[in-house]
């Protein structure tokens, strides 16, 4: 008899708690406002691009001054202040369209690791016409002066990320994005909408399991062998 009791608590906790601190752990998304930066490290110091705005970051960890975050395959760092967590998992977090190609008038393009062509930063050299992933601009020297100073960030086929100059890539406008879609948070026994904030989701599993662990312990306690 205590046995068939127990299998069967076991088998409520299983099917109610943790399929609930699974939805109460919602990845968290932070809008993107205008000209923000996705810096290499937490000094912010150092530039990678200028992410697009209307979309989002996935907020990796949290600090009083940046967010540890990821823009589709790149992980970075933002200025707190530059952008705004919201409350539910968005439809469309980054942009649809991110391929780029290169042109060299028949020749090989230059990656480099920083947006200058004066110094010896080549990181790879790519055949004229190849698919790059295009992720943001960023402001480098000034190789002709009526095209300025801006960089696209890319990686090629093999993973090498670098940047190419303006004139030497045909790159994607990315359109204002609807940021105010979500999706559709739901467990596989429980729906939990995506509104539900992590701090409400800790009280309902609290609700739910609490009950349950003690049925679990009096169970225990009172389902005694007989005696010998």
């Amino acid at each position: 008899m205590k046995n068939y009791v127990l299998a069967i608590l076991y088998c409520i906790l299983s099917v109610v708690c943790i399929p609930l601190s699974a939805s109460a752990q919602t990845p968290s998304y932070s809008l993107v406002d205008k000209n923000v930066i996705l810096y290499a490290d937490s000094t912010l110091l150092v530039p990678l691009f200028t992410l697009p705005s209307t979309y989002f970051v996935k907020v990796l960890q949290e600090d009083e001054e940046f967010y540890k975050v990821s823009y589709l395959d790149v992980v970075g760092y933002v200025k707190t202040d530059d952008v705004n967590t919201v409350d539910y998992v968005p439809l469309n977090k980054f942009p649809a369209n991110v391929t780029a190609k290169v042109y060299n008038d028949g020749n090989t393009v230059t990656v480099r690791s920083s947006p200058s062509h004066l110094k010896d930063n080549v990181c790879a050299k790519l055949n004229n016409g190849a698919t790059v992933t295009f992720y943001g601009p960023r402001k480098g020297t000034e190789q002709i002066s009526s095209l300025g100073d801006e960089w696209y960030y890319v990686k090629d086929g093999d993973g090498n990320f670098g940047y190419v100059y303006n004139l030497y890539a045909d790159v994607p406008v990315f359109p204002e994005n609807d940021y105010t879609a979500s999706e559709k948070v739901q467990s596989a026994s429980v729906s939990v909408s995506a509104s539900v904030l992590p701090g409400n989701g800790t009280i309902l599993i609290i609700a739910l399991c609490v009950p349950i662990s003690i049925l679990l312990i009096l169970a225990l306690k009172t389902v005694r062998p007989r005696s010998q």
